[in-house]
């Protein structure tokens, strides 16, 4: 059983592995969401956002868009939703958000927005949340169809945008359809706003949008490179089976990890 689960591991790392050679070139790694259940949770992504939900070990679920992958492990008692704070949401790009959310309220799904067609942007977005609190954004972005973004609430925007650009090796695209800052990694969009009202949000740590993770070739040596800009580390890079991790905190307190995959 342990081979088994570690072939698993190794065939979900496979799907968000790092191409570039360079030990400080980073890619877009995972997004991380707790629930109280995770084979639940799974298969709940996996039915309403076409994934495809496996096994991840005894105490983790994943599931996988194309190349995207969310992973799923269990919160701690009382958990709170992803709403209030540092990471706000996640998001989906549908063909037809109209016809996603008649199929979502069907299914029950809890919906917070009604589909909003934004003129400037030539966008119709939506939101919905899922059973353990994450927030979700439904939109038509042709160009980048399936999972398209992580959504960062900072009181410093153009900061983050620097610190994720210089520190993290994320590309500054500017502002995303002329709405809010951005900055991508390949294909996914971190997107970067104020909070409404400018209210404080609290780190992500511990809510059910916990973290997500980038990409290194050569983790130790990014380390010392990220240590040297003065990058906080919660947890120093150490094995995780044939993958190798650590954990930093980000601008105002947004958890990420670190993962360099198994050589292939």
């Amino acid at each position: 059983m342990k081979i088994l689960r570690w072939g698993i591991l190794l065939a979900v790392l496979a799907v968000v592995t790092l191409g570039a050679t360079a030990a400080w070139a980073v890619d877009w790694g995972h997004v991380h969401l707790l629930a109280s259940d995770t084979k639940e949770a799974a298969d709940w992504y996996a039915k309403h956002f076409d994934g495809k939900a496996a096994k991840m070990g005894p105490r983790m679920d994943t599931v996988t868009f194309g190349d995207k992958t969310i992973l799923f492990s269990k919160g701690r008692k009382d958990f709170e939703g992803s709403v209030g704070s540092v990471l706000d949401h996640i998001g989906f790009s549908v063909p037809d958000v109209d016809a996603k959310m008649t199929e979502l309220k069907a299914a029950g799904v809890k919906v917070t927005l009604d589909p909003l067609k934004i003129e400037s942007a030539d966008l119709t977005i939506a939101f919905v949340e899922d059973p353990w609190g994450t927030k979700i954004e439904v939109l038509d972005d042709k160009d980048t169809l399936g999972f398209h973004h992580v959504h960062l609430e900072v009181a410093d925007p153009d900061a983050a945008v620097e610190w994720f650009t210089e520190v993290l090796g994320a590309k500054d695209t500017g502002q995303y359809k002329g709405l809010v800052a951005s900055v991508r990694y390949g294909d996914i969009w971190v997107l970067i706003s104020k909070p409404r009202g400018d209210a404080k949000r609290v780190p992500s740590d511990g809510r059910s949008f916990d973290h997500f993770g980038v990409n290194y070739a050569d983790l130790d040596a990014a380390a010392d490179d990220l240590k040297a800009k003065g990058v906080k580390f919660t947890l120093e890079p150490r094995p995780f089976g044939p993958a190798r991790i650590a954990f930093i905190e980000g601008p105002e307190g947004v958890k990420l990890e670190l993962v360099q995959p198994p050589a292939q």
